[in-house]
């Protein structure tokens, strides 16, 4: 099923994503985030405002 209308990972503006970090399934990284060393992201992520 179609959550975010795509099929993989959409990453938005300025997120850092540290070495060795796994982004996994149809999640969005909202603006501003930072993933951190070794993550494994299942869920979607909220914009840093």
């Amino acid at each position: 099923m179609k959550k975010n209308g795509t099929d993989f990972p959409v990453i938005e503006d300025d997120v850092v994503i540290n070495p060795y970090s796994i982004i996994i399934g149809n999640v969005r990284i909202g603006k501003g985030s930072v993933i951190g060393a070794g993550s494994i992201v299942t869920k979607s992520t909220p914009p840093i405002v």
